[in-house]
């Protein structure tokens, strides 16, 4: 609801906490993995496997469903302008797999990247690895 000179009240308030809030859970989704993986390297957890339950059969059911949601978005024929979500859909759609053909050849090639060691454990007071 506007102030009484016109100025918007509510909305900014929102705007900056949704956007707090979704940088809060993005950095969370990088930092967990991230920290997993690094545990994991270093041995103080197993290693973790993330298959569905009953995979592959539900991972091309997920993707089979959000296929269908997909197109069902994209063909909403209740707005005049629906081949914009059309066209937005292939970019993204040839987006994301052009960036998984470069990535996946960038680790056939490559490998994983190295962690580092972060311990301070694992170095004498020189800085030096013990290892």
């Amino acid at each position: 609801m506007p102030h009484r000179d016109g100025a918007p009240t509510g909305g900014v308030l929102v705007l900056v906490v949704l956007t707090a809030a979704i940088s809060g859970v993005n950095a969370t989704l990088y930092a967990c993995p991230r920290s997993l993986r690094n545990l994991a390297a270093h041995g103080q957890v197993r290693g973790v496997s993330f298959k569905l339950p009953d995979a592959p059969v539900t991972t091309y059911g997920c993707l089979a469903f959000l296929i269908l949601l997909s197109l069902y978005i994209m063909f909403g024929m209740t707005n005049p302008h629906w081949y914009y979500s059309l066209i937005a859909g292939i970019v993204i759609l040839v987006g994301t797999n052009i960036g998984y053909e470069i990535s996946t050849r960038h680790v056939a090639k490559h490998g994983l990247s190295e962690l580092g060691r972060s311990h301070p454990s694992e170095h004498d007071k020189t800085g030096a690895d013990v290892r």
